[in-house]
């Protein structure tokens, strides 16, 4: 197998390697930009700081450089964001409620609460839908599809003319050998 990669222009090269010294930089700018996060930095200060070209560029290089740092540092930062964010939310949520404020600081107050919440539920990424179950008696063409359990034949997933054959056989087997039971050994489900 050729495992080369071939570029737009056509020439083939080889992958580049983790140790390249691009992609050492790049790791390196990562973990300055998470730094600069813990540190209480927007993604828009860190973009312009350390040369990405908006947020999100920045916003994707501190999830890359999390992805890369031990569990214990993760929660370490989790920790410091929750309390600066329960912090926005804390100075905010009062005059988000209070009818007195005019519309104006309301909805100021509205959209910083927002953000907070929604920085809150990424952080800990509560909007990342729960993986999907094996669920028993599923059909083949399924993915999550899964027998019953070891040994059972979950007959919902079996196709009727497989199923009538495989009766067929087993009612041959006993009528050959009447005590055995077939493969039906406990006499168990059938379809």
């Amino acid at each position: 197998m050729d495992c080369r990669r071939i570029r737009s222009g056509g020439k083939r090269t080889m992958p580049e390697s983790k140790t390249s010294p691009r992609r050492i930089s790049a790791v390196e700018k990562a973990t300055q930009a998470l730094g600069m996060r813990m540190a209480g930095n927007t993604y828009e200060e860190i973009a312009h700081s350390l040369g990405y070209k908006g947020a999100s560029g920045a916003l994707y290089a501190v999830e890359k450089a999390l992805d890369r740092v031990p569990a214990p540092e993760v929660g370490k930062f989790r920790k410091l964001n929750l309390g600066r964010l329960n912090k926005i939310i804390q100075v905010w949520w009062p005059l988000m409620l209070d009818e007195d404020a005019s519309v104006a600081d309301r909805s100021v107050a509205t959209d910083k609460v927002r953000g907070a919440v929604h920085d809150i539920r990424q952080l800990y990424r509560l909007d990342v839908p729960a993986p999907r179950e094996p669920i028993l008696g599923s059909t083949p063409d399924n993915p999550l599809h899964v027998s019953a359990s070891q040994g059972e034949i979950d007959w919902d997933a079996v196709p009727w003319e497989l199923a009538d054959r495989f009766l067929a056989i087993n009612d041959e087997l006993v009528a050959l050998q009447p005590g055995s039971g077939g493969l039906l050994l406990d006499g168990g489900s059938s379809p």
